[in-house]
């Protein structure tokens, strides 16, 4: 049903995305963004046809077969909800597609950290990051995120980095965020403040 007329409509958008794997979120992201978003259309994050075509056209990399079975799981993994429909943010961030295109275009570079999953995965990063507007929409957490837990030299997340009870990691991050932030202006701070900031336990993390 992606090229019948009565299911779809053609748009002016042109996509160089196939059916081949893209590696992860980000390279997704990525190439999306440069199709879709670089022209500065207004609108397109609500564009709810868009964004759920591209999630039927991506389809084997969004609900891949494990063991010969799909399992695809809620429908705004794939169909955009927005607030006018009874979605907003908290659906919004959970969409496989428009989700890390929009991650990606906030944070280009440092969104890598957000977006090292496969695409049919959501991600505890996503999950501890961007399901609080407050936490994702503030460049300087991301890119201390980032500075804290993805290995450029390897184009990865450090190893442990998504372990739940060691000292330092991702959700620890997330927990003194969530207690400075009683006290400090987050907002206001560039990655050199919030740094300075971080406990002893976060120091194998900025030297690893």
């Amino acid at each position: 049903f992606l090229y019948k007329k009565e299911f779809s409509e053609e748009t002016s958008d042109e996509l160089s995305a196939n059916e081949a794997s893209y590696e992860n979120k980000f390279e997704m992201a990525k190439s999306l963004h440069y199709d879709l978003i670089f022209d500065g259309k207004g609108g397109i994050w609500s564009d709810v046809g868009l964004w759920s075509w591209i999630s039927v056209y991506l389809f084997d990399q969004t609900c891949p077969k494990i063991d010969g079975f799909r399992k695809p799981g809620e429908d705004y993994r794939y169909i955009l909800e927005v607030s006018r429909v009874g979605g907003g943010w908290a659906r919004f961030y959970r969409h496989l597609i428009v989700s890390p295109v929009r991650l990606y275009d906030f944070h280009r570079e440092n969104s890598k950290i957000l977006l090292s999953s496969n695409i049919n995965q959501q991600g505890d990063m996503i999950e501890q990051f961007a399901s609080a507007m407050e936490r994702v929409q503030n460049r300087t957490i991301i890119s201390v995120l980032n500075t804290l837990y993805y290995d450029s030299k390897n184009d990865t997340v450090k190893k442990g980095a998504l372990a739940y009870r060691k000292p330092g990691t991702h959700r620890r991050y997330r927990n003194f965020l969530e207690q400075i932030g009683l006290t400090f202006d987050l907002q206001s701070m560039n990655d050199e403040d919030l740094i300075d900031l971080l406990p002893s336990e976060f120091d194998p993390w900025l030297q690893s």
